[in-house]
């Protein structure tokens, strides 16, 4: 439907993975923001991991995400909004953005990613949290819902978890 698009990110120690399912596209990009002194954004994704040691003191190089843990809500929502306005300039009336997040959050963890949704261009976006092995487990067309056990093994830049499901929960 044109009107209300959805969205897959995994959002990445190192790269931030991004799914358009209406336009079936994938987009990935390095997890990295420059910014200066005052907080402005110089730069962001590949052309700010580019800039990583060749910078002057006063622009700074940031990861919005540390071991699979969000350390900066605002710092996200900076990378986050570019790459999804990427190729399109209207993502469509409350578009759907499914994030894909670790099992063992924590609440605070949670209404950080909920927090996404009340301010700047997202402000109207739906939010859903989806568990990284079902969403590792449907991006490899698995189905989660089985009564047969799945282990899925995702290998990250920081962080490798192994999870393993059945009858749509994990175990």
């Amino acid at each position: 439907m044109i009107l209300s698009n959805e969205y897959g990110i995994d959002p990445g120690s190192y790269a931030i993975k991004i799914y358009d399912r209406d336009n079936e596209r994938f987009y990935s990009d390095h997890n990295a923001l420059a910014c200066d002194m005052a907080g402005h954004v110089i730069a962001y994704g590949q052309s700010a991991y580019e800039m990583k040691g060749s910078t002057p003191r006063s622009i700074t190089i940031k990861n919005s995400v540390q071991a699979g843990k969000i350390t900066d809500v605002l710092l996200l929502e900076a990378i986050i909004e570019p790459l999804l306005y990427r190729d399109r300039r209207f993502l469509g009336i409350r578009p759907s953005i499914y994030f894909s997040v670790p099992a063992d959050m924590t609440e605070i963890e949670r209404r950080a990613y909920a927090s996404i949704s009340k301010r700047g261009k997202l402000k109207n976006c739906n939010v859903f949290l989806v568990e990284r092995a079902f969403a590792d487990a449907f991006a490899l067309g698995l189905s989660v819902k089985d009564a047969k056990g799945i282990m899925v093994l995702n290998i990250g830049s920081s962080q490798t978890t192994a999870s393993v499901s059945s009858n749509g929960r994990i175990i």
